[in-house]
């Protein structure tokens, strides 16, 4: 896939003024590294990593910034009426780092390991009244060429998804958001 080059070099840039490290956990890794000389973890963080240490079925990437984890995502297959799926359980920056483009970034890692290791296309997202996430997945998943689907029906039938466009995706979480309503979004991979 060809990237905007303006972007890649705008990362590139962040990466090495920062000192960027990804790292993948699951449950089989071993730490390689990630935790080595680490000054202190957040505790949202230290809680992701023991999570996916404990768990079969969830991995995520990890960011670290020389002697610092500073953010991470955690995802986990899973199965609903017969179809696999990644559910994008959380991503997670540090408040100190945020705004950097570091989300775009972590999420780009996990949906190239996701497609690294070839179990589904399709990408489940709950966003939880937080518009600046719902920016970063769009302008991620649009750069990876997925379609943005939610549930066609209120019952929730992942078989029955529809397509909808980025706009539609902001109208309805800055309605949520006022509601207090989580909206569920799937993302998946065109051919």
């Amino acid at each position: 896939m060809e990237q905007n080059p303006i972007k890649y070099n705008i990362y590139e840039y962040i990466y090495y003024m920062m000192d960027i490290d990804f790292y993948y956990v699951s449950n089989r890794t071993l730490d390689n590294g990630l935790t080595r000389n680490i000054i202190n973890i957040n505790p949202h963080i230290l809680h992701s990593y023991e999570v996916i240490k404990k768990r079969n079925n969830y991995w995520g990437i990890f960011l670290r910034d020389k002697d610092e984890i500073i953010g991470n995502t955690m995802v986990a297959y899973e199965k609903e009426d017969n179809i696999d799926f990644l559910l994008l359980v959380s991503v997670y920056i540090d408040d100190k780092y945020r705004g950097r483009k570091l989300c775009n970034a972590l999420v780009e890692q996990t949906i190239l390991k996701n497609e690294m290791r070839n179990k589904t296309n399709l990408i489940k997202v709950v966003i939880a009244g937080s518009m600046p996430i719902l920016k970063c997945l769009l302008s991620v998943f649009k750069e990876f060429n997925y379609t943005i689907k939610k549930y066609k029906t209120k019952s929730e039938n992942i078989q029955i998804l529809q397509n909808i466009r980025p706009e539609t995706a902001i109208k309805i979480e800055q309605s949520n958001y006022e509601n207090d309503i989580w909206q569920t979004l799937f993302f998946e991979k065109n051919d």
